[in-house]
């Protein structure tokens, strides 16, 4: 009996004794509150069955399918996994001073045993997207990843998720001097000379560069095109146009203004990692509270929100930044989702994760309560069908915990 069908009510489960038992990798996740972003929310009880490391089925209720494994877990909440769509965690010294390295892989400097993986677990993260490059010109190549495995490879979503290309002037130079080298090296690589350099066995030494930049001219490779004011915006669109490239923006505190240009254009955004930024006139000086989420949200882009991983606290977390969402008048089913699908589809990965759907990876986070409370903690993670947190067993986290303890204790004496 396909599992599609034995997924129903439990009533009608009952008239079908002899159904083969299920295999080991298929078993059904239950909870108070299913938060499925993409679809339906189930406040009364929901059920996630999982089957060979894919989401089969979502359905409302408490559903026992025959003859599988039934994890229940009363007055929590599963949600799928978050989405880090911006990081350079994992990196031991992510590129920041070579202006011009194409050709350069996060796959060669990730450290899978950095404790900056195990933090996302903790904070629910089951996709983080690691690129370097931002005070570059054309930074290194991205991956998209899930924060478990052995190796670097074990790790990999996607390979070839973007070229971070930097239209903010770095440290030193101009956005016209900037602007200018961008093109002048995209032009080189677009010559014929240079296509043939990919193959040219007398020069392999610049294979690897012209290879990237290649892929990038071909659409095979989008492009991350950091943006640190509204003109970078305007001078991205320009280079997106001009070379026929494919991408997304990041955007910095001070690229605001370009919200309805994006809009208009139709070209993904990320925000920044401080969506409250203070913004200072520069005739009075007078500084004013800038609500990016809410302002991305009447402006028509879809949200799509990063955390920082430099932040000792608030930013660092998705949820917390989607709960500041919240507070800007954000609709909660938006900040969630600003947190899930819409970074997922920034990263053309919706396909995989970002939303508890059939087909999916089977990416589900168990909540002791509202993930956009502060009180809430992330109890247990699965990412591909695999359990791969559990906060009872996190040692880490017990230490810390036992030792916040006895400094209370030893502070009421």
């Amino acid at each position: 009996m396909r599992v599609g069908i034995r997924f129903v009510a439990a009533c009608a489960l009952c008239a079908a004794p002899l159904a083969a038992r299920a295999s080991d990798d298929e078993f059904a996740l239950q909870a108070r509150h299913v938060v499925t972003v993409e679809g339906a929310t189930y406040d009364e009880g929901g059920s996630v069955l999982v089957r060979g490391g894919r989401v089969e089925d979502v359905q409302p209720g408490f559903v026992n399918p025959w003859g599988v494994e039934v994890r229940r877990f009363d007055d929590a909440w599963l949600l799928p996994g978050f989405v880090e769509a911006h990081s350079q965690g994992g990196l031991d010294r992510p590129n920041e001073n070579a202006p011009n390295t194409p050709f350069v892989s996060v796959l060669d400097g990730l450290d899978p045993l950095a404790p900056y993986f195990e933090d996302l677990l903790r904070d629910g993260v089951t996709t983080v997207f690691v690129v370097p490059g931002d005070q570059t010109l054309l930074g290194g190549q991205g991956l998209v990843l899930k924060p478990v495995g052995r190796t670097a490879e074990e790790m990999i979503v996607r390979r070839d998720a973007g070229l971070k290309v930097a239209l903010a002037p770095r440290r030193g130079t101009s956005r016209m001097a900037q602007l200018a080298e961008l093109r002048r090296t995209l032009r080189a690589a677009r010559g014929q000379e240079a296509r043939e350099v990919v193959d040219n066995p007398d020069d392999p030494g610049r294979a690897p560069r012209q290879r990237a930049l290649s892929d990038l001219l071909d659409g095979k490779l989008p492009a991350v095109l950091a943006c640190d004011a509204s003109v970078d915006v305007v001078n991205a669109l320009a280079v997106l146009d001009e070379f026929r490239l494919r991408g997304f923006v990041t955007l910095g505190t001070g690229a605001r203004r370009a919200l309805p240009l994006l809009a208009e254009r139709g070209v993904a955004c990320l925000l920044p990692d401080d969506i409250e930024p203070l913004e200072r006139d520069p005739e009075t000086g007078e500084e004013t509270r800038r609500f990016l989420a809410k302002e991305a949200l009447d402006a028509g882009v879809p949200v799509a929100i990063q955390a920082n991983e430099a932040s000792a606290y608030g930013m660092r977390s998705l949820w917390y930044q989607a709960a500041v969402a919240v507070s800007q008048g954000v609709p909660r089913d938006v900040a969630l989702r600003a947190v899930s699908l819409e970074p997922a589809r920034v990263l053309d990965v919706a396909e995989r994760v970002g939303s508890l759907a059939k087909g999916k990876d089977a990416n589900v986070v168990l909540w002791s309560g509202d993930p956009l409370d502060p009180l809430s903690v992330v109890e247990r993670v699965w990412i591909e069908g695999a359990q791969v947190y559990d906060r009872a067993t996190d040692r880490k986290l017990k230490r810390l915990l036992d030792g916040v303890e006895r400094s209370r204790s030893e502070e009421s004496r």
